[in-house]
């Protein structure tokens, strides 16, 4: 049997995480480098050092709250109409839970929540995008 990795270069993927700071790869499309030595392909990096949500297509750069205590029901509003299937929170670089009414917000709405530390979320991300989920993940960087 034959295995090959399947690169889903059609959406944003992490590139590594440290604490603090996010890379994230953009989807090959618009964002493209074309490498005229080489004709080949490269996709652009986004260096995030700010909190920050995304999906496999989109990619909000800086997000209002910058911890737990500041997340309100507003902040996931545009995330939220997106329709994502899970949301994958990450709260920092220890693993915190968020206030009762964040959660009731996503389970209203049938979205799955995963809360994680933002190093084990940005793996988990890249993971469930590979299997083409309609995943959102959700990065606070203090």
């Amino acid at each position: 049997m034959q295995i090959s990795q399947d690169y889903n270069t059609s959406a944003y993927t992490f590139r590594s995480y440290q604490a603090g700071k996010a890379q994230v790869f953009a989807p090959l499309g618009d964002n493209v480098i074309i490498s005229p030595d080489t004709a080949s392909a490269v996709a652009t990096v986004h260096t995030l050092e700010h909190s920050f949500w995304m999906l496999p297509q989109k990619l909000v750069e800086q997000w209002e709250p910058r911890s737990l205590d500041e997340l309100t029901a507003a902040h996931l509003a545009p995330l939220l109409d997106e329709k994502p299937e899970l949301l994958i929170l990450g709260t920092g670089e220890k693993i915190r839970f968020p206030k009762q009414e964040i959660t009731q917000i996503l389970t209203s709405r049938r979205i799955g929540v995963e809360v994680m530390g933002n190093s084990a979320a940005c793996r988990t991300y890249n993971f469930l995008i590979s299997d083409r989920r309609r995943v959102a993940i959700a990065i606070l960087i203090d």
